[in-house]
């Protein structure tokens, strides 16, 4: 199930669950058969990868972004550029758990130049 990548997620970062405001308190081992879980995980699997594939049209990402509710996706006390980078950082580190020695050198730029600059573009759409 895809959304079993989460869930490691958790279990290798333990604190990056309580970002998830409606899971902060769940136990991790329960959340395979949650169906909200699984349903914010859909969601957010499905957000990621349109955001990969709209890549290189950040005006239609920031038109997106624009019309949803800041408070739905980030925490108020904690600046957006802050969420993101820790976002990254983490995917980052998953990848890096989740690959080992497949996640070279390169590739880890590559991931991180894209990241960033999907950060810019979320950060000037929440602006």
């Amino acid at each position: 199930m895809e959304f079993l990548l989460n869930v490691r997620l958790f279990r290798a970062h333990p604190s990056v669950q309580k970002l998830f405001l409606n899971f902060a308190d769940v136990p991790v081992n329960s959340l395979e058969k949650n169906g909200e879980f699984q349903a914010y995980d859909k969601m957010f699997s499905s957000g990621i990868s349109m955001m990969i594939d709209i890549i290189d049209h950040p005006k239609l990402i920031k038109s997106l972004l624009a019309s949803k509710p800041k408070g739905k996706y980030f925490l108020d006390n904690v600046s957006i550029t802050q969420q993101l980078e820790e976002t990254t950082r983490v995917m980052l580190e998953t990848l890096d758990e989740e690959l080992g020695a497949r996640f070279s050198p390169r590739s880890r730029r590559a991931w991180t130049r894209g990241l960033r600059y999907l950060n810019t573009v979320m950060a000037e759409s929440f602006a």
